[in-house]
């Protein structure tokens, strides 16, 4: 993020968020921000993943997931 100027742009933005008087002065760390966006997606996708092979006997592929689903 650095390298492509992102955190200089987003760090002026929020300069100039806070000083807008009725705006709340926020700590809005970018990297934290985008770390939980990463998370929140494989979590999702984990949870698709894991819908599918709930519902699906073939999605159980490994001797694992056969004797934790029951198959």
């Amino acid at each position: 993020m650095n390298e492509v100027g992102l955190t200089r742009s987003y760090r002026e933005m929020m300069d100039k968020y806070r000083s807008l008087a009725l705006m709340k002065a926020e700590s809005l760390d970018l990297d934290h921000c985008a770390t939980d966006q990463a998370l929140n997606g494989l979590l999702y996708m984990l949870g698709q993943e894991e819908k599918k092979i709930r519902i699906d006997p073939a999605a159980r592929v490994t001797e694992l997931l056969k004797k934790v689903f029951g198959t």
